[in-house]
């Protein structure tokens, strides 16, 4: 949330994926998909839903979604063709831990 509203005037689209991190019925999927364009579209943007089978497949060999989920976003991002994509920090500097997101390398936008 910080991200999309800090940078509110720079963002078109928001991404909501699919099988990233969690999987949830489809029928659960549609209404979160259905909540989420809703919000963004209020916010004058537009919502693109993204599935993928990187959850399952990460699973069955035995990925790290603590170091390679980074990646995974960054593969989405270029997948979508966009000239600039802003991924939020996932954690403070006071909560630095191995993950593929890490504060130095995609800090908090702070103005």
């Amino acid at each position: 949330m910080y991200t999309l509203l800090t940078r509110a005037s720079e963002i078109t689209h928001a991404v909501f994926i699919q099988g990233f991190d969690f999987f949830v019925d489809p029928a659960i999927y549609q209404v979160a998909i259905e909540r989420n364009a809703a919000f963004v579209r209020d916010l004058g943007k537009t919502l693109i839903p993204v599935q993928t089978n990187y959850y399952p497949f990460g699973y069955r060999h035995h990925l790290s979604i603590l170091l390679s989920h980074g990646s995974t976003l960054a593969s989405v991002a270029l997948l979508l063709g966009f000239p600039r994509v802003y991924v939020p920090s996932t954690c403070s500097y006071a909560e630095m831990v191995p993950l593929g997101s890490h504060p130095l390398t995609d800090p908090p936008l702070v103005e």
